[in-house]
């Protein structure tokens, strides 16, 4: 069991990138773990793309708008752009969240403490927006 855990502990996936269908059951679950980590890992890095896009995109819209204008003439772009970049980055953090859960859950029983850890670190963007959206149409 532990064989397991630390093939994909090392980033060595081994032959984790094989057909399920050549795969015994257990060799099945070493793909799992492997490529829901990773998938979880990569997902969370790219939940930074769409606040950078959205940030950008705002700094060339308030450009444009102050060469036109000399002041910004409607901010509604720009809120538009950070509210569907939270709710992008929320998505994609719920799907790392999901494929993070997957991967801890077939570990065997005493679960590293570093791995629940980066589950529970994965799921704070989402959890972040869905307090900031909750509170953008409450309140």
């Amino acid at each position: 069991m532990k064989t397991r855990s630390k093939q994909c502990l090392g980033g060595d996936s081994g032959d984790c990138g094989l057909l399920a269908g050549v795969l015994g059951p257990a060799r099945l679950i070493t793909v799992v773990i492997c490529m829901s980590r990773k998938l979880s890992l990569w997902l969370a890095v790219a939940c930074l793309g769409p606040p950078l896009l959205a940030g950008s995109a705002n700094m060339a819209d308030e450009d444009v708008q102050m060469a036109a204008y000399g002041f910004i003439k409607c901010g509604f772009n720009q809120t538009k752009n950070a509210f569907l970049a939270c709710i992008a980055s929320a998505s994609l953090s719920l799907i790392a969240s999901g494929c993070s859960i997957a991967s801890l859950w077939v570990l065997p029983s005493p679960r590293p403490k570093l791995r629940t850890l980066e589950t529970v670190t994965i799921s704070v963007p989402f959890l972040a927006v869905v307090l900031f959206v909750v509170l953008s149409l409450w309140g």
